[in-house]
């Protein structure tokens, strides 16, 4: 057997470079040279480029996404108004979806439940409604994702199984009659100096954005019947290491969806100019973005906003179960909205009212077509071609307005 010591570097390099993540790791363990090798900055960066360019290059049959959902075993049996007492816990799904004989078929490579360090149940509220912003998922950064509760925000690198849970906020908001939070997303610092890098390639310079709601005056159930509902921004500097109050503080905004695009969080409040109101997370200031003069959403309570291809989407239902999808093909530019596609729900298969969840596009060798992730009223995952309309029904399920999905890339950056 030739001793590993009499083999080029460069030709270690090379073939690690080509294993999974998970066989990486085990590489780390033949010894303190490898394992010093394989954790440097150096490696890591060579890692992620060397698979972002295989995967740009050479189209793979197939995507990759991670899948997560509340376990429904623990609620067959169980009406809306009489959930169990115990929390569900959380799956963590891998799917590959792929097209076979025009068809696609997602398949679960692996599957298991969160081991993430939450101090408190994943989410508090589902007694309550299924319709909760209590938990969440977010593809942050070269995948990484955060996943965050009422009370918990957690980095989690699902290749690793790392997890980092961020300082609790020590801000409290006694004139509030009742306050309420929930994670708007994490913003990466791009453009920092490579030389200002941490060692061994970890994290760079990141925020996380936290929005509290301040409710005062007749407490109600509903938001929109207090007296008056403010939104201060609360947020997490890893290089302070601590938490802080943005100096701008807006109206209320629903929690159905908050977009980072652009370094920018775009969030579910249209002005009187019937513009969204944005948030920029490197200045930390206010601004808005024009919607189409087509449309009117003055009087939405929410405005989906997903990324379609590298370009703002903006889905507007309008009467007799139809969804317009409008596409920004200039970024801040109001006169590039145009209405891209249109979808009817079919009411037969149970998709009226569905839920997007994200677009995505699908790619072979031969065709890319533009697919949107949907969870239906029963709580199966779905996706629609908005070229075809054709509907594919997976069968997955989750509690009914709690599936979240992200594109999955594997990556040894550490946390």
């Amino acid at each position: 057997m030739t001793d590993s010591r009499f083999i080029p570097e460069d030709l270690i390099l090379n073939i690690i470079l080509r294993l999974p993540v998970q066989y990486v790791i085990v590489c780390r363990s033949v010894c303190k040279k490898w394992n010093f090798m394989l954790r440097s900055h150096n490696f890591i960066s060579l890692y992620d480029n060397y698979r972002a360019c295989r995967k740009e290059n050479y189209k793979e049959n197939g995507s990759s996404f991670i899948l997560l959902r509340f376990d429904t075993e623990l609620y067959k049996g169980y009406t809306n108004s009489m959930l169990p007492h115990q929390f569900p816990d959380v799956l963590i799904s891998f799917l590959t979806v792929k097209k076979k004989c025009n068809e696609l078929i997602a398949t679960v490579d692996k599957e298991r439940k969160a081991d993430v360090p939450f101090s408190s149940a994943m989410i508090t509220n589902l007694r309550r409604s299924y319709h909760s912003h209590s938990f969440r998922l977010n593809n942050v950064y070269n995948g990484i994702i955060c996943m965050s509760n009422e009370m918990d925000i957690v980095l989690v690198n699902p290749s690793t199984r790392e997890s980092q849970r961020l300082p609790f906020s020590p801000f409290s908001y006694p004139d509030a009659d009742l306050t309420d939070s929930y994670v708007l997303g994490v913003w990466f610092d791009h453009h920092q100096s490579n030389s200002n890098l941490p060692p061994q390639g970890s994290l760079k310079h990141y925020k996380v954005f936290r929005a509290v709601i301040l409710l005062t005056g007749q407490l109600y159930h509903y938001y929109d019947e207090f007296e008056d509902i403010n939104i201060v921004f609360e947020i997490y500097d890893s290089r302070e290491n601590c938490w802080r109050k943005s100096k701008t503080m807006c109206e209320y905004m629903s929690s159905w969806n908050h977009l980072l695009f652009n370094g920018v969080f775009h969030l579910p409040i249209v002005d009187k100019h019937n513009s969204l109101i944005t948030l920029d997370a490197k200045s930390e200031m206010l601004g808005s973005l024009p919607l189409p003069s087509e449309i009117n959403l003055m009087f939405n309570n929410a405005v989906p906003l997903y990324n379609l291809r590298g370009s703002l989407a903006l889905l507007v239902d309008i009467p007799t179960s139809l969804t317009d999808i409008w596409l920004m093909n200039e970024y801040g530019v109001k006169q590039s909205w145009t209405k891209q596609y249109t979808i009817e729900f079919d009411v037969t298969l149970n998709q009226l009212q569905c839920r997007p969840i994200t677009f995505w596009k699908y790619m072979d060798k031969e065709e890319e077509e533009d697919e949107l992730f949907l969870q239906n009223t029963d709580g199966k995952l779905v996706s629609i071609n908005l070229v075809t309309k054709k509907i594919t029904n997976f069968e997955l399920y989750g509690i009914p307005n709690s599936m979240m999905i992200v594109p999955y890339i594997e990556t040894l950056l550490p946390l």
